[in-house]
């Protein structure tokens, strides 16, 4: 009987670590870019302090599809510099006008407590559009890996 009570301990516990382990935390920096009419890239990227970087493809792009890579230390730093630098929480929480067929990109920073979205259709500073440039770089740059679903 104490050996079944034991089993069923130790079960308990490994079951609640993996779940911890398994689950991820919320991401660092994340981009959403909406389609168009043309052939706008369409995908989101999210980027993780454990410098893990997902990406899932929708069109418009080499890739489709869900996809895992691994992002510098570097990288990462530089990207959180430039966001921080940039002012990224002092941006309106979104830039839009009423004219139609503009893809819409959302630009997420989670830092230091603090989370913004914000949302570009049209209009936003010369300054947040090169964050994106920034982060959509890596789209491109990054080695990525498909991930099996």
């Amino acid at each position: 009987m104490k050996n079944l009570l034991l089993l069923l301990l130790i079960t308990i516990i490994s079951c609640k670590t993996t779940q911890k382990t398994e689950a991820q935390e919320d991401p660092i920096i994340k981009m959403e870019k909406t389609p168009c009419f043309g052939t706008c890239p369409e995908y989101s990227l999210e980027i993780f302090a454990d410098n893990t970087a997902k990406l899932h493809a929708v069109q418009h792009l080499p890739l489709k599809g869900d996809y895992k890579a691994k992002i510098s230390d570097s990288q990462l730093s530089a990207l959180i510099s430039a966001f921080e630098e940039g002012k990224f929480f002092e941006y309106e929480k979104e830039y839009t006008a009423n004219i139609s067929d503009m893809p819409t990109t959302y630009l997420t920073f989670n830092h230091k407590g603090k989370v913004k979205k914000v949302k570009d259709y049209h209009g936003a500073p010369e300054s947040l559009k090169k964050l994106e440039k920034q982060v959509a770089a890596l789209v491109d740059t990054l080695e990525w890996e498909e991930v099996e679903e």
